[in-house]
Order: C-alpha cells, then sequence, then structure tokens
C-alpha cells in the first residue's frame, strides 16, 4: 500500500498592528504578498470582543480550571476501625 499524501492549504493570518504604519514593516508585508490596500486592513482592523465572546472565553477558562485542577481522592483510608463495621474488611 503506497502512503498517502493529503493535499494540504498554506493559511496566512495577519493580526492587526499599528506597526505596518511604518514604512520598513508595510514592505515586509508588502513582500509577503499583501497589496497596499490590504497593509491598510491590517492596520485599522480592531479587535473586537464582544459580550457573548467574552461568556465564551470565560467559560472555556472555567472548564479548563476544572478539567485540569488536580482531582481530590474520593476515598478515604482506613484508620484501624473508626466506624463500626470497618473491623470486618
Amino acid at each position: 500500500m503506497k502512503p498517502m499524501q493529503a493535499p494540504a492549504t498554506i493559511t496566512k493570518i495577519y493580526l492587526p498592528t499599528a506597526d505596518a504604519r511604518d514604512e520598513k514593516t508595510a514592505a515586509l508585508y508588502r513582500h509577503m504578498g499583501l497589496t497596499a490596500n490590504e497593509v491598510r486592513k491590517v492596520i485599522s482592523s480592531p479587535l473586537r470582543i464582544n459580550r457573548n465572546t467574552l461568556f465564551q472565553l470565560g467559560l472555556f477558562v472555567l472548564l479548563a480550571f476544572i478539567f485540569l485542577a488536580p482531582q481530590h481522592a474520593f476515598t478515604s483510608t482506613g484508620t484501624g476501625g473508626s466506624l463500626p463495621y470497618e473491623g470486618w474488611l
């Protein structure tokens, strides 16, 4: 059986930055294939977090804390007969 090579799609993500106003940084973005209009979009793209996104991020942090926190032992260790029936266990 031959090894299968799946086709791949290259995705570039440019985060919003005000540093693209600098001519050196803008030239770097143009060298990476962006047009002047796309560089302007990178400069002016505000990062918008609405109420729903903030709620989902908080829920994610809470669930991550619950699942990644060390679990406590739910069983007790015998102390040598502190309960009436522990002597015969």
